[in-house]
This record gives C-alpha cells, structure tokens and sequence, in this order.
C-alpha cells in the first residue's frame, strides 16, 4: 500500500525543516506524495516541486493550511490541490502573509525595546523565512538557532502574548469566507485536526467543505 503525508509545514511558515529538506524525509519515510500545508501560504511550493521532480518518486502537492472563525472558534482549514495562480486566493494569501508579517514585526520591534530579544534582528528574521513566508515566533526562533543563540524562555509569554503586541493580532476571516476562497481556486477544503470539532462539521460542508483529517490506523 502506498501513502502521502497531507499536513507538512516548513521555514516558510512555523517550522524548521526547509522544503527540500520535507521531500528527503517524505521520500526516506516511503511517501509517495507530500503536500506543503504551511499556515496562510503557498509560498514554499515552487521549491518543494522543484525537489520533487529532482529527488524522481515522490509528488509535490500545493497546500496552505488557513484560519476560519466558526461560532465563535477560530478552525484550522486546509487547503488542498488548488490553482496557485487563483487571482482571489492570490489576493487572499497576500492580504494574510501581509498582516501577519506586520504583526510579528511590532513584536519584534516591542522585544527589542524592552531588553528581551537581543542578537536577532528583523532582518534575519525576514531573511531566514524566504520571500512569501507567514512570519510568525517561530521565524524568530529559527533566527536564534541560525545564529546559534539560547532563545530566552519569556518571549512568547512577555512579547508575544503582551497587551501591548496583541491588540494588533491580525483578525481571522470567517470560515465560509476560506472555504469559499479554497473552492473557487479549485481546492479541497479540510477541516484540520478536528479534535473536538466535529460538531461544527454539518454547517461546514454545508458551506462546501469537502473532508477532515483523521489518523491513519496503521500509522
């Protein structure tokens, strides 16, 4: 039986595996197909393909994993197989990389000021994260291991999660509204790691969602 791993995240969003490096380690793994699923972008895909058609044996398949507000929670919807040259999803993924971007900056900027970040500036966060990166704690922290530096245990509770940063958290769209963006580029829409969740699964394929994740049993 072959297998894909459908959920997979790299640099160009919150974790410290590049795309190349994702398509060693699917392909080692037996993975016949992996899709690059980062938060609000799709910016690391053009390189996971590359590798793939490179490595041979193994598919790239494009994916973002976004946010939704529904009833009052904040979802995890991934998208699938979509047309990266959607206009709208285009302008969509641009809008999110670039609020989230401008946040994570203020919060750069904050722990800077008050003594808490030191050795790591803006710009090798932006450098390490790659062009249409989702910036966010984790770019800063990959800054801190590129430059071999102990991360300080108080970041994300003193800068992160500060009143002073957190009043300009960008504001997640409404489910339908990522669904309805998933779809119209051509996606399958997901419904990610719905522990708990699956209460809120009717209303959601009413609004087009296509399918959840579940564990494989013989994984």
């Amino acid at each position: 039986m072959e297998y894909a791993n459908l959920h997979l995240h790299s640099t160009f969003s919150d974790a410290q595996y590049t795309p190349e490096q994702l398509v060693l380690l699917g392909k080692s793994l037996g993975y016949k197909a992996i899709a690059l699923t980062d938060h609000e972008t799709d910016a690391g895909f053009g390189e996971l393909k590359s590798h793939a058609e490179k490595e041979g044996g193994i598919e790239a398949v494009a994916g973002i994993e976004f946010y939704g507000k529904y009833e009052g929670r904040s979802l995890h919807i991934v998208c699938l197989d979509h047309d990266i040259n959607n206009p709208a999803l285009r302008a969509f993924v641009d809008s999110r990389v670039e609020r989230y971007t401008e946040y994570t900056r203020k919060c750069v900027e904050y722990g800077k000021n008050i003594g808490v970040i030191q050795g790591v500036t803006w710009d090798d966060v932006m450098t390490l994260s790659g062009k249409g990166a989702w910036v966010c704690i984790d770019s800063l922290f990959n800054a801190y291991r590129a430059k071999h530096i102990p991360i300080p245990d108080n970041i994300r509770q003193d800068v992160f999660k500060s009143p002073e940063v957190t009043v300009h958290y960008p504001k997640h769209p409404t489910a339908e509204e990522v669904i309805k963006i998933i779809r119209g580029a051509g996606g399958i829409a997901i419904l990610a790691h719905p522990n708990n969740q699956t209460q809120y699964v009717g209303g959601l394929v009413e609004m087009g969602l296509n399918g959840i994740e579940v564990s494989h049993p013989e994984l």
